[in-house]
C-alpha cells in the first residue's frame, strides 16, 4: 500500500500543472490577445521584417495603414524584448503617417506598447492625430497627441490644453494608455494610476502620425527617440477590466 500512495505522489508532482504568469497588476496574461470591441487600429510588429519600413500594416481590417514615402524618414523594424519586432524611431527625422483613419466620437481609448530614452526630446509625439482640414494636432479642437514632455512625462494634449500627465521612467518599456471619456482624460502607464484632466470635445481626425507632429514647420523637439512595439485605438472608452486584461497580455507577449 505504501508503495502505491509513493507512487501517486510521485505521479501528481511530476504532471502538476505549469503555475500561471501574473502581471504586475494582478491579473493572469492571456495566451492570446483579448478581443475589444470597436478597434479602429491595430498595429503590431509581428507583421513586419528587420529592416527599413516603408508600411505599417493595419491588422483591423479598416485599411489604415501607415507609411513613409521618404527613404531617410523610415525607421527600423528591429527585434525587440522578448524577441518581437517593433519600431525603432532615431528622433532626428523618423515618422510614419497613416491618412485616411476616422474615430469620429467623444469617446475613445488609444493603447501603445512603448519606449523611449533618456535624453527623448520635448514634446516627442507617441501618436499624433488631426483632421484634413488642420494639420495641427495639439492646436486643433479635433486633434489629439500622446507624447513625452520633459520633467519627464508622458501627457496627453488637446486643442492646446494639457488633459493630465504621468511621470515616466525613459529607457523601460511600458504600455502607454490614453482612455477619452468626452469630459475627462485618463493617462496611464501599466495599469497604474491615472492623470488626469477635463475637457470636451469629439475627437475627429482622419489622419494620424506616429513619432512626430503633423505641424513639424512650426516646432521643434516632436520626434520620438525611442521604440513602438504596438499600437491600439478604439472607437469607444474601454473598461478597466479590459485594459487590465490588455495591458497584462501585452507585459506577458513582449516580456517587459
Amino acid at each position: 500500500m505504501t508503495r502505491i500512495l509513493l507512487s501517486l505522489l510521485l505521479a501528481l508532482t511530476c504532471y502538476a500543472p505549469t503555475p500561471l504568469f501574473f502581471a504586475q497588476n494582478g491579473a493572469s496574461a492571456a495566451a492570446t490577445e483579448p478581443v475589444i470591441s470597436g478597434l479602429v487600429l491595430s498595429l503590431t510588429g509581428d507583421s513586419l521584417s528587420a529592416g527599413s519600413v516603408t508600411t505599417w500594416t493595419d491588422a483591423s481590417g479598416n485599411g489604415y495603414d501607415c507609411t513613409q514615402g521618404t527613404v531617410a524618414s523610415r525607421p527600423t523594424a528591429v527585434a525587440g524584448p522578448n524577441g518581437k519586432m517593433v519600431v525603432t524611431f532615431d528622433g532626428v527625422d523618423d515618422f510614419l503617417t497613416g491618412s485616411s483613419i476616422v474615430v469620429g466620437n467623444d469617446d475613445f481609448t488609444v493603447l501603445v506598447v512603448g519606449y523611449a530614452v533618456a535624453g527623448t526630446a520635448s514634446y516627442a509625439r507617441v501618436i499624433a492625430m488631426a483632421s484634413n482640414a488642420d494639420d495641427r494636432d495639439y492646436a486643433s479642437a479635433n486633434g489629439f497627441l500622446l507624447g513625452i514632455t520633459t520633467a519627464p512625462l508622458l501627457r496627453v494634449y488637446r486643442a492646446l490644453a494639457d488633459l493630465g500627465g504621468v511621470s515616466i521612467t525613459l529607457s523601460d518599456w511600458g504600455v502607454w494608455s490614453s482612455d477619452w471619456s468626452g469630459s475627462q482624460n485618463l493617462v496611464r502607464i501599466d495599469n497604474g494610476t491615472a492623470g488626469t484632466a477635463s475637457n470636451s470635445g469629439t475627437l475627429n481626425a482622419n489622419k494620424y502620425r506616429l513619432g512626430a507632429a503633423f505641424n513639424l514647420g512650426s516646432l521643434s523637439g516632436t520626434y520620438l527617440n525611442g521604440s513602438i512595439g504596438a499600437v491600439r485605438v478604439f472607437n469607444r472608452q474601454i473598461t478597466d477590466t479590459e485594459r487590465a486584461d490588455w495591458v497584462a497580455w501585452a507585459r506577458s507577449k513582449y516580456g517587459i
